[in-house]
């Protein structure tokens, strides 16, 4: 609203602000030998500086989907740029991580090669947290396919930073199995230098989930199939496990094949409805039944 105000953002066109921030990654870049990954990604929220010189760089052509508002990637990537060829200069091994994220998800239109020692991380937290990447009944899940497309153009590098649960929502059983089956494959197929999923350690509830992620992670090309069946009946033993896989599989699929994009607990009716929670109990029910005695 025309006034300066103390936070966390920055008025990323202003000199001054630049000559400090290349001041602070070299001390940064120092302490690790000049060998350092650091970040130079805006805070999370969306103030985003007002000043003049700060929207002049936006790209009024691109909106963004999610939000209606003209997408600020461009402003951003003008100062990621500026900030990276500095660097580089100095510190050529030292990476520079920035998220692809809120209202600056999106690609900029006017494409060109950007410094090779910057990383973008896709963070795609506005799109559906139930499918994997491209599915075609997921409208928002087939726009960040064209965005990781986008990216890969323009980056010399690429990561992924995403959720290994139904974000803001903990309470009950999620699996993702056949979002990582399909995702970390097709991630590394991109060149994918890595992928940060933030994960709640709520075992009752996404126990399987968390194994698979950090198995597949380590192996994109593992028999996902043979790493479960072992996990099963290890965990749950050889008479329960398959009644067990059954459980987990079916949870996966029942969200996998959900026409929704919600997040959140705003779709959960759909998934839990009287008859897939009867079958669900049932195959509990029987699982206790074939090991009350072990």
């Amino acid at each position: 609203d025309g006034k300066r105000k103390k936070g966390r953002w920055l008025c990323t066109t202003n000199q001054e602000v630049r000559d400090i921030f290349v001041k602070k990654i070299f001390e940064s870049a120092e302490k690790y030998d000049g060998k350092a990954n650091l970040s130079i990604s805006p805070p999370d929220n969306r103030e985003y500086c007002e000043c003049k010189p700060c929207q002049d760089r936006d790209d009024p052509r691109q909106i963004v989907p999610s939000s209606g508002k003209v997408s600020v990637s461009k402003r951003f990537l003008e100062f990621y740029e500026h900030i990276a060829k500095r660097v580089q200069a100095k510190y050529p091994d030292v990476r520079l991580g920035f998220y692809c994220y809120a209202d600056y998800t999106e690609p900029p239109l006017d494409k060109h090669k950007l410094p090779s020692n910057l990383v973008a991380w896709v963070a795609p937290i506005r799109y559906s947290r139930y499918h994997h990447i491209g599915n075609p009944i997921s409208p928002s899940r087939m726009e960040l396919k064209d965005v990781i497309d986008g990216w890969g153009e323009i980056t010399s590098h690429m990561a992924y930073r995403t959720y290994n649960f139904n974000l803001a929502e903990s309470t009950v059983p999620f699996a993702k199995f056949s979002t990582w089956n399909h995702d970390i494959p097709y991630l590394k197929a991109k060149g994918c230098l890595g992928v940060n999923l933030e994960t709640f350690p709520a075992w009752s509830i996404m126990g399987p989930t968390i194994y698979h992620s950090a198995k597949i992670l380590y192996d994109p090309d593992m028999d996902s199939e043979a790493v479960m069946d072992d996990y099963y009946n290890k965990l749950y033993g050889p008479q329960a496990a398959p009644l067990m896989k059954d459980y987990w599989n079916s949870i996966d699929h029942a969200f996998q094949n959900l026409e929704s994009e919600s997040g959140c607990f705003y779709a959960l009716h759909l998934v839990y409805t009287p008859e897939f929670r009867k079958k669900l109990q049932g195959l509990l029910d029987k699982s206790l039944a074939v090991t009350k005695d072990n």
